[in-house]
């Protein structure tokens, strides 16, 4: 029994070591995970708002270029200077500061972008082919320039401002598939949540189905050890019984037979044999002695009277003996006990008096107790006081204590114990017990 039951509790904890090892485990991996993508997404969400700060800052850049460059234009057409020298080198100075910021561009982005910068760049060349071709020439109307002038502008405005378009929708694109991958990992988040609460219910519920069997294994088990521990004590009493009937029939008579027949010898030896008749009172006294031990011993065991004279009368013997053998006085108060009283119960209040009564004289050093027993409400209850030196029932629960308790729970009563160090001792007991002749006369 010992043996399963160890094997079941080691089986039990594998299981558990396992199964809660695998729902750390699943945790982990889900919270790890979802760290790592937030982590990914994050860098990729910075790195595409970076790449559209980057973009955005060359187009501005370019844009200022342009504006300059353009200004310059703006103010050669107003003073129609296309004739001075400085006006050529100033358009050639601001066109490669526009290349320089057209070149700055990243041209890393998608084949439309690059594309529209290529359109961009032409474009670009062809308005400044233009202008110089106006440089050094002084005939020409501002008119006929400016709107020349005005429809390259308005090109690459309209080129600049698609390719800032494109530049927008690639960051709101990014922003697209970030949000996607983030659905994604919600999903997968909540799937795994979902997998380990199922998998925490299964465990659970699993858990509590074997502790549920091993508390059936176990009431079933403290059961069979209750009817074993009832059926010992019924076949210790029935044991003592015979043997006290064996103690005071067989060898009480026998020992009867040879006092008698040492008397008869003793009328046979001649009054001058000193001698045989020394040895014969010798005899005499041992076997006497003898037969009062095998009387005390057959008491002890099993008192005839609490078959033949009652419970009541029992007790007060067993009082008188307790009182007789030692120091403490012992008194004895019953009130209303029938005498019909079920042997079970009358054995058990008898062993625990026993009992009690004993350890107040050996352990407790008691120099008074009283014994009280009433019958009432359909119940037996029993008290037990001494004046001895007391002791803490929360701590020491020896044999006795144990034995007592487990014949009174036998019987479906209950037994509880008053005491502290240097206090006394207070035992009390109660047996349910109906009387099924309410008329039978109580002894007293």
């Amino acid at each position: 029994m010992d043996s399963a039951r160890s094997s079941s509790v080691q089986k039990l904890r594998a299981i558990l070591l396992v199964s809660f090892s695998g729902l750390l485990g699943l945790l982990l991996f889900s919270g790890l995970d979802g760290l790592g993508v937030l982590s990914r997404l994050h860098d990729e969400e910075q790195q595409a708002r970076r790449a559209f700060l980057v973009r955005n800052a060359s187009l501005t850049q370019l844009r200022a270029s342009l504006l300059e460059y353009w200004q310059s234009l703006d103010r050669c057409i107003a003073e129609n200077g296309w004739d001075d020298p400085r006006r050529e080198r100033e358009f050639v100075r601001l066109f490669t500061a526009v290349e320089g910021a057209l070149s700055h561009y990243p041209n890393d982005g998608p084949v439309e972008e690059q594309n529209l910068i290529e359109l961009l760049h032409n474009t670009l060349l062809q308005h400044q082919a233009i202008a110089r071709s106006f440089t050094g020439r002084a005939d020409l109307p501002p008119l006929a320039t400016g709107s020349m002038i005005m429809a390259g502008k308005v090109q690459v405005l309209e080129i600049s401002e698609e390719i800032s378009r494109v530049n927008r929708r690639m960051l709101e694109e990014s922003g697209y598939r970030l949000l996607a991958r983030f659905d994604t990992l919600q999903g997968r988040l909540r799937m795994l949540l979902l997998i380990t609460l199922l998998s925490g219910l299964l465990l659970a519920a699993g858990s509590f189905l074997y502790i549920a069997r091993l508390e059936r294994e176990v009431d079933e088990r403290s059961f069979e050890l209750g009817q074993l521990s009832s059926r010992l004590v019924q076949a210790h009493e029935e044991e003592r019984r015979s043997i006290s009937r064996e103690l005071h029939d067989e060898v009480g008579q026998s020992l009867g037979a040879l006092l008698v027949d040492a008397g008869r010898l003793g009328s046979l030896v001649p009054q001058e044999d000193e001698q045989a008749r020394g040895y014969l009172a010798h005899i005499k006294s041992v076997a006497e002695r003898t037969l009062q031990s095998v009387r005390n011993i057959a008491l002890l065991l099993r008192p005839s009277m609490l078959d033949d004279l009652g419970l009541v009368a029992a007790l007060e013997w067993q009082a008188r003996e307790v009182s007789r053998h030692g120091e403490m006085e012992v008194e004895v108060q019953a009130e209303g006990i029938p005498e019909n009283i079920p042997d079970d119960q009358k054995t058990c209040i008898y062993r625990v008096v026993q009992e009690a009564l004993n350890n107040a004289a050996r352990h407790a050093s008691a120099r008074q107790a009283t014994v009280t027993l009433h019958y009432r409400e359909n119940k037996l209850e029993l008290t037990v006081a001494d004046d001895g030196r007391g002791f803490d029932p929360k701590t020491t629960r020896g044999m006795g204590i144990l034995g007592m308790d487990e014949r009174v729970k036998r019987l479906g009563g209950s037994l509880s114990i008053q005491s502290t160090p240097g206090g006394g001792t207070t035992l009390h007991a109660e047996l349910p017990w109906t009387q099924p002749d309410v008329r039978s006369n109580p002894v007293n």
